[in-house]
């Protein structure tokens, strides 16, 4: 169905769409008129048709007859069905108007040349010429408006040509009004006006200004009118007192603008205001319009700016006047090229930043002490040499950016580089940063690389500032002291006459001691750095008093400054309640929402955010009068819902922008007794801090396994962090320290403290991680936390470089078990942790664990009490065996527990394995399996080994984690390759103390497991053990004692871990005692072997048992696989097993295999029959499989594809038919060119990277994506998202082709990253209302629109041609921002509320990303 519109505009593109039509359009948009203009039709549209179809459709035709239009056949036509349709037969059922507008044309000439038929348009013939100077000749006898674009006000023209269109449509569609007026108002006499519009008017008052105060007037916007001042003496004064009382400046900087004495005198006097501390009270700001010229040639004074061409000019006024311009260019403004750009959309942006600057708040209060404290110190300063400032603190680029606005008119040169830290590490980056300064304060071309500057210019430089005040700024200096003081020296070399350098870092001794600098400022955060949160109830005895107190300490672990208050006392306390971040109220029977909500109207209230809990029987209130976030608690009726609090304590922290990189956000269920502890820790470390600033400070924390060390160290970390330049928790310090390597601990320790990951790879051994900690973290003030450190190792390897480099007021906070590992440091202080000594707080813990509730049941009370006794104030014991109980209300259990704890109540291995005594025969195996082998391994691997010894995995996993027993934890590995940081795995983890209780279980009672040689030598011995024995992990060279060489069957054992000491040859296999024993006794129930790096070439017959689940034959030797002997087979890990050159029979044997991994087993003939006969497959992975070629049909099971490498992979078909599949991964697969994933409705994550042929993407409907990573697709062209509504992570690298990018509608989606994708050039973020996080590296790319409010982190880089950022204003939940190399983008001119927030790290993008995937 075709569209109707009001309007029909007929014009001339090339000569009047950017100016004429764009305004028109603007203004009848403005007052609901709909209008059609051929630019504006969308791609694929069919042209002739879309433009019949609108001039039927229109009630007014508009034709601009321009000097140029008559070439045009389009604009012709369209004329001629114009005029045909005004005089065919229904004219008189649907009135229409013609008006046309003769722009810098007259009538006469236009009827004339219609007349004569003197048409050249090519290709045309004599007969379409006839009917178009007939239509044409029609035409012009219709009224219509003259316009001269030299002499004619535009907007008043235009506007006199709406008032027409509005009365004729009024009559027509029975319309009584289009739209109501907008905001005119009048000014006083005595007010002040609100805009002053310094411009040419030869260049800009006919259009862009004359526009520019018609859009202001509609605004209600007072402006200032020079236009019919023509006398010179009447004008002056004129200006000069609107100049005093304006708020906001526009200056249309033009061509011809720098030849008038009188626009430079208005800039000048403009600029002088604007620059003078404590003139007015008035905050006043300067927009800048470059008007077809460029920001350079106005900063260095070029091409029409050259101030010597003005005429009967002074040298004084050129100087005066130079400064000014120079000032003025370094301030953000708008860049329009009348050539490219439309006029309405370019002035829509200054008239919202115009609105913007009015409503900004008073800077000038801002760090006003500061400020004054550094002028008078200039003012002071008597000596000629260079002065250097130092600015360190919260919110430096904001200071920075007051002080240069204060004092730069006192200086006669100026540069500003931001970002030095980055720029100082890039190849040649000190001489490149020389370059750029030489560039700023000599004013060398701009096309002249930056690092040639200071070889050919270095003479001239210090000829040339001799005599010049020049103000040099160094933002973000970072902590690279050689660099830095190499700066600091030249720029002392060649600057003189009293100028000054000002320097920014977050570190304090660089500036001091590094620097040297004559001045430093402190700054103090503007934010709420005490981050109060108050929590409001009516009556304590209305709210269960442990209630309150586990919201208390709850919030006191995150470091929020935590205020309990009755009612009563917040209304008394209204300064209390005005600092206040959160107000979390609670709603008890005395004290309902509708009570709080009248609180809410007073002024103290107004700036916090509001949270409801509903404690008690009441109904959830869904009328309040500001968003809150509501819970029920009804002790009564229900349990504490965890789920339901933890929701509301991550509200809380967000509400509080606590950044995750920064505050550690344990999942911590109940913190009883946490707050007071910590607090008298804190108090003894600030103590001891204050009394010797002169030294590193270094605290332990001792206690045994369970009593909290690791809660208390994560709570005190986050409540002392803020306070310190750098900080950074070593968690499980210990325990990653064997597993993962001392390498691999130091390269964390970097990167989370400077957010260098490119430093970090530099490690490759122990020492180099060493001499790096010594040398990267020379001076800083940091708090760091070594979390269950046990070895002296440790300590040499972490601790004392790190003590040897840190700065004097830096902290480091170890816990251990062993008190001798504290005492080697010395620390001026060791906390003993003891459990809980308040028998309060030990109550409190269990009955949460036990019964969910703050009371037990009334018939429980008296056993609570005897098994609390018996726990004897540990944690752990309190947690476990609260978990053991809950769910029971039978008393006669809970007195046989009581019962089985009185036999021996000091052993608390004794009190822990009471928890033991409610599993079933299959979970106490699952749990021995777990203490004795399965710690550390994938959560999947230990399902699938429970399920092949006892039936049920997940189940087992599940029950034992309900108990406390385990945990089930996220760990993501150090990888430094981009793609495998994403990798997480889901581990199993078991409190030490929980271990070493099923292991005591083993040797004392079951003697059928063997987790060691020690202990598998000592149950080996024993002949009576070897028919029972279930678990055994040994090494590859284990001797086994003479009683077991006897042994013919280890008829139980269902686990066999043999580690390989070391990869050896075929010919010294006979070494290897393991394989002898294997070869001759046979394992017939064996359910997991785990052996890597074997050396075999067959598997031994002993252990190819046929009830075989999981093999871990990875890096192993072997030849071919025995399918036929392994036919229960469910997981097989054959990675790096590069002799594997097939399977032993058909795959269709392997029917029950759900997990295969054939990773790197490149001599692997062509498996793709041996892959699609495997009908029971949930996970494949294969990688650098060089004779894989096609797979065209798969298991309908797989959830997990990932290929990679399979260079000679072309096709896979079998993407279209996986119902199941919820992760795709291709790398590396260099042959494929399209990809279709209609029939994949269940995936959720879709990863594509260096699939460089990739031509093709189809994504029709994929309802469950979350996901999305393109890589190295240098084909692909376009990405539609549209199908995707669940889409969370979005991320093209190196798409180098791609042109179009749909995301339309898609509601989830929460981060955003484009990188290098070159030939994109629009992003529409207008259908993303989630979207938190963007990060964008596009060199083509022009315009952003429509950024969300919901936007958190904004990150721009290398954007080379963008010029457009639709919303910054808007941005009220911006959270960090970071933006360099984008020439048309200045990070230091954006709107205020955006400058005023912190700079994202360096690394920012790599550190969010791998936060945001979790």
């Amino acid at each position: 169905m075709s569209a109707h519109y009001d309007v029909f505009i007929c014009h001339r593109g090339t000569e009047t769409k950017r100016n004429l039509v764009s305004v028109l359009k603007g203004m009848l948009c403005l007052k609901g008129i709909t209008c059609f203009v051929d630019y504006e039709m969308t791609e694929g549209t069919e042209i002739n048709s879309a433009i019949e179809d609108a001039i039927k459709n229109s009630y007014v035709h508009i034709v601009i007859l321009s000097p140029d239009f008559e070439s045009s056949k389009w604009c012709l036509d369209e004329v001629f069905q114009i005029m045909n349709m005004q005089s065919s037969a229904d004219t008189s059922q649907r009135p229409r108007k013609v008006i046309p507008i003769f722009c810098d044309v007259e009538r006469s000439m236009v009827r004339e040349r219609a007349v004569r038929v003197s048409y050249n348009v090519k290709r045309s013939s004599p007969e379409e010429r006839k009917r178009w100077g007939e239509a044409v000749e029609s035409l012009c006898n219709f009224n219509g408006f003259e316009y001269d674009s030299n002499v004619t006000l535009q907007w008043e023209k235009l506007s006199e040509i709406v008032v027409e269109l509005e009365d004729f449509l009024k009559v027509v569609d029975s319309r009584s009004s289009i739209l109501p007026q907008l905001g005119h108002r009048r000014r006083s006499p005595t007010e002040d006006y609100d805009v002053f519009v310094c411009h040419m008017g030869l260049d800009t008052k006919h259009n862009m200004v004359s526009i520019l105060r018609g859009m202001l007037h509609l605004e209600g916007i007072t402006c200032f009118n020079n236009y019919d001042m023509n006398d010179e003496t009447e004008r002056k004064p004129h200006i000069e007192e609107a100049i005093k009382k304006s708020k906001v400046y526009v200056i249309f900087l033009s061509p011809k603008f720098a030849s008038s004495k009188l626009r430079l005198e208005e800039v000048y006097q403009i600029m002088n205001i604007q620059n003078s501390p404590g003139s007015s009270n008035t905050v006043r700001s300067v927009i800048p319009i470059f008007h077809d010229v460029k920001p350079f040639e106005v900063r260095h004074q070029r091409s029409s700016y050259d101030l010597c061409r003005v005429s009967e000019s002074t040298a004084h006024e050129r100087e005066r006047w130079s400064k000014s311009l120079r000032n003025l260019s370094f301030i953000k403004g708008f860049e329009f090229e009348s050539k490219t750009m439309f006029q309405w959309e370019g002035l829509e942006k200054i008239v919202k930043a115009v609105k913007t600057s009015l409503k900004k708040p008073r800077r000038k209060k801002l760090y006003a002490k500061q400020l004054d404290e550094v002028q008078k110190v200039l003012e002071s300063k008597n000596s000629e040499d260079v002065f250097l400032i130092g600015i360190h603190g919260p919110n430096q680029s904001q200071f920075v950016d007051l002080l240069v606005e204060r004092i730069c008119n006192e200086f006669d040169r100026l540069s500003m580089l931001h970002n030095v830290i980055e720029k100082v590490r890039e190849e040649n980056g000190l001489s490149r940063v020389m370059g750029k300064l030489f560039s700023d304060l000599i004013r060398i071309s701009d096309e002249e690389p930056h690092e040639n500057h200071e070889l050919s210019h270095r003479s001239r430089c210090k000829q040339v500032l001799q005599t010049k005040k020049c103000l040099v700024v160094l933002s973000d200096v970072g902590n690279e002291t050689h660099q830095m003081r190499q700066l600091v020296q030249r720029l002392k070399d060649i600057l003189s006459n009293s100028s000054l350098v000002v320097l920014s870092s977050d570190f304090k001794h660089l500036l001091m001691e590094v620097v040297k600098v004559d001045m430093l400022i402190e700054l103090s955060s503007l934010q709420d750095s005490k981050k109060t949160l108050i929590i409001c109830h009516s009556h304590r005895f209305h709210v269960h008093e442990a209630y309150l107190d586990h919201l208390h300490e709850t919030f006191c672990f995150y470091g929020l400054d935590v205020h309990l208050l009755s009612i009563e006392k917040v209304l008394s306390d209204s300064d209390r309640a005005r600092n206040a971040k959160v107000i979390l109220f609670i709603s008890s029977n005395t004290s309902s929402i509708q009570d709080f909500e009248k609180m809410l109207t007073g002024p103290a209230f107004r700036s916090a955010e509001i949270i409801y809990i509903i404690y008690g029987p009441q109904e959830i209130n869904n009328s309040t009068s500001k968003p809150c976030f509501q819970i029920q608690v009804n002790f009564e009726k229900s349990e504490f819902n965890r789920a339901e609090f933890k929701a509301m304590v991550n509200k809380v922290v967000e509400m509080f922008n606590i950044g995750v990189e920064k505050t550690n956000q344990a999942d911590i269920d109940f913190p009883v007794g946490l707050g007071q502890r910590v607090d008298v820790m804190k108090s003894r470390i600030l103590t001891e801090m204050q009394r010797s600033d002169t030294s590193l400070q270094c605290f332990g924390i001792w206690g045994m396994g369970g009593a909290g060390k690791t809660t208390i160290a994560k709570s005190i970390y986050n409540g002392m962090h803020m306070h310190f330049e750098k900080s950074y928790f070593c968690l499980n310090t210990s325990a990653n320290f064997a597993e993962k390597g001392v390498v691999d601990v130091q390269r964390k320790i970097i990167c989370g403290l400077l957010g260098k990951h490119d430093r970090g790879t530099e490690i490759n051994d122990e020492e180099t991680g060493k001499a790096l900690l010594e040398c990267e973290l020379k001076g800083i003030n940091a708090l760091i936390v070594f979390d269950d450190v046990d070895s002296d190792k440790q300590l040499n390897a972490l601790y004392r470089p790190i003590c040897s480099s840190l700065g004097r007021n830096s902290v480091i906070i170890m816990s251990s078990r062993d008190r001798r590992v504290l005492e080697s440091v010395q620390p001026k202080y060791i906390f003993q942790i003891k459990g809980l000594n308040n028998r309060e707080h030990s109550e409190r813990l269990f009955y949460w664990h036990a019964f969910l509730k703050a009371e037990p049941p009334a018939h429980l009370s008296e056993v609570s009490r005897r098994i609390i006794d018996a726990c004897q104030g540990l944690p752990l014991s309190l947690k476990v065996m609260g978990a053991h109980l809950h769910g029971y209300n039978d008393e006669s259990y809970w007195d046989e527990s009581l019962r089985r704890l009185r036999q021996n109540v000091t052993d608390i291995v004794n009190v822990l394995k009471i928890s033991l005594n409610g599993l079933e025969a299959n979970e106490m195996e699952a749990f021995l399996d777990i203490c004795c082998f399965l710690i550390g391994e994938e959560e999947e691997t230990a399902c699938s080994v429970l399920e092949g010894c006892y039936g049920l995995g997940r189940t087992y996993l599940e029950a034992l984690k309900n108990r406390c027993l385990i945990t089930i934890a996220e760990h993501r590995s150090l990888d430094y390759d981009f793609y495998e940081r994403r990798k997480r795995s889901r581990v199993i983890e078991v409190h030490d103390q929980i271990r070493d209780m099923g292991r005591r279980i083993i040797r004392e009672e079951r003697r059928d497991r063997a987790w060691d040689e020690e202990t598998a030598e000592d149950i080996l011995k024993d002949e009576m053990a070897l028919p029972k024995i279930r678990g055994l992990s040994i090494s590859s060279d284990f001797s086994f004692p003479k009683e077991a060489t006897k042994c013919k069957s280890l008829p139980q054992l269902k686990i066999l871990v043999v580690k390989q000491v070391d990869r050896c040859v075929e010919g010294i296999w006979e070494t290897f005692r393991a394989k002898k024993f294997l070869e001759k006794v046979r394992c017939e129930e064996l359910r997991w072997l785990k052996w890597r790096r074997a050396p075999f070439r067959d598997v031994p017959l002993g252990i190819c048992s046929k009830s075989l689940r999981v093999l871990d034959l990875a890096e192993s030797a072997i030849k071919r696989l025995p399918t036929v002997s392994l036919t229960n087979l469910q997981s097989l890990d054959m990675s790096n097993c590069y002799f594997l050159k097939g399977f032993g029979s058909s795959t269709e044997k392997l029917k029950h295999l759900r997990y295969l991994n054939l990773n790197d087993s490149h001599n692997l003939k062509c498996p793709t029959k041996e892959i699609e006969g495997l009908r029971s497959l949930e996970l494949l992975t294969v990688r650098n499989c060089k004779s894989l070629r096609t797979l065209s049909s798969l298991a309908t099971t797989l959830r997990t594809l990932h290929l990679s490498e399979c260079e000679s992979l072309e096709s896979l078909e079998a993407s279209s038919s996986l119902p199941h599949l919820r992760d795709l991964t291709l790398r590396g697969c260099d042959k494929i060119k399209a990809l279709y994933c209609k029939g994949c409705q269940s995936l959720e994550r879709l990863q594509l990277i260096r699939c460089y042929e990739l031509e093709s993407l189809e994504m029709p409907s994929l309802p469950n994506l979350r996901h999305l990573n393109l890589d190295g697709c240098h084909k692909l062209k376009e990405v539609d998202c549209g199908g995707c509504q669940s889409l969370q992570h979005l991320e093209l690298f190196w798409c180098h082709r791609l042109e179009s990018l749909e995301m339309h509608s898609l509601p989830n989606l929460r981060h955003v990253t484009l990188h290098g994708c070159d030939k994109l050039k629009e992003l529409d973020c207008g259908g993303l209302p989630s979207l938190q996080t963007i990060y964008v590296k596009c060199q083509s790319l022009k315009r952003i629109s429509f950024l969300p409010r919901s936007l958190q982190r904004l990150g721009l880089k290398g954007c080379d041609n963008l010029r457009f950022v639709d919303g910054l204003d808007t941005l009220t939940n911006l959270r960090g921002v970071r933006i360099e190399r984008c020439p048309s983008i200045a990070e230091e001119s954006l709107p205020e509320h955006i400058k005023r927030l912190p700079r994202l790290p360096t690394n920012w993008f790599w550190k969010y990303y791998s936060i945001d995937l979790e």
